[in-house]
């Protein structure tokens, strides 16, 4: 990375720099926040004294509402930026958490299997014992 900054490229340099100041007023954040809102929360961006932050959803786009003045007082004071004039926020879903792991496949006892295809042998409405004949089905 410091091989980045120490290059003549201004325009490296200066996304280099840009990053890095994101990514310490994401720090600053997570320091303001509970720690249960701020890991649904990120700093986006940071463009003509207003501050993004994103949100994986709306519900913790509401409870950031709520937090908004408190939030940018304490960014002016203790994050060193006097001159923010506003917080937006909007919500991303699954930003912040990539793609959940497959969930894990439950199996179904033999005698559950066989209790569940009696029940479906009784049952008249077809798709209700269709599926009841897959669930037996995946034991």
């Amino acid at each position: 990375m410091r091989q980045i900054i120490d290059t003549p490229n201004q325009i490296l340099n200066s996304i280099f720099l840009k990053a890095a100041r994101l990514r310490e007023l994401d720090n600053y954040l997570h320091e303001f926040l509970d720690p249960e809102v701020a890991e649904h929360c990120r700093v986006a961006n940071l463009d003509k004294g207003q501050l993004t932050i994103e949100t994986d959803s709306a519900a913790w786009a509401t409870h950031l509402r709520f937090q908004r003045m408190e939030l940018l007082n304490r960014f002016r004071t203790e994050g060193k930026l006097h001159g923010l004039r506003s917080i937006k926020h909007y919500v991303r879903p699954n930003a912040l958490n990539p793609a959940q792991p497959p969930r894990r496949q439950l199996h179904l006892s033999a005698s559950s299997a066989e209790q569940i295809t009696k029940s479906a042998n009784q049952i008249k409405h077809k798709a209700l014992h269709d599926a009841l004949q897959r669930l037996a089905s995946n034991c």
